[in-house]
């Protein structure tokens, strides 16, 4: 692995949690996009990395669905940038979901999970 991009701090609102009353108002959360590429780029130019900008197009569509478990929305947006990026040049996935405001109480406390994908040669 030559070459990791990291993409961080994407804050938004999902409707996220176990219960029905923690869904029915949008959660704080922030998600952050790890890419491993099977080697470094040769040329400056995009077409010898990958277009992080799917992320535009993917993450809102991933967070306009309801999830209970923070850990299925984290794969379920894995699986989502993945099929975006059509495994190009990818060795290696991961996406981390943190819910910002769990129902723990906790002062400051958060909850992440973090989901890998390898990507087949």
């Amino acid at each position: 692995m030559a070459v990791r991009l990291e993409v961080e701090g994407i804050r938004a609102v999902a409707r996220l949690g176990v219960s029905l009353e923690e869904r029915s108002l949008p959660q704080p959360v922030e998600l952050g996009v790890v890419l491993w590429l099977r080697e470094e780029p040769q040329h400056d130019s995009l077409e010898d990395t990958v277009d992080y900008s799917v992320l535009d197009a993917v993450v809102p569509r991933v967070l306009a669905e309801e999830h209970r478990l923070v850990e299925q929305l984290a794969a379920h947006l894995a699986d989502a940038v993945l099929a975006a990026l059509d495994g190009a040049r990818l060795e290696r996935l991961e996406v981390r979901a943190t819910k910002l405001a769990p129902p723990l109480e906790l002062p400051g406390s958060q909850v992440s999970a973090v989901v890998a994908r390898e990507v087949a040669s």
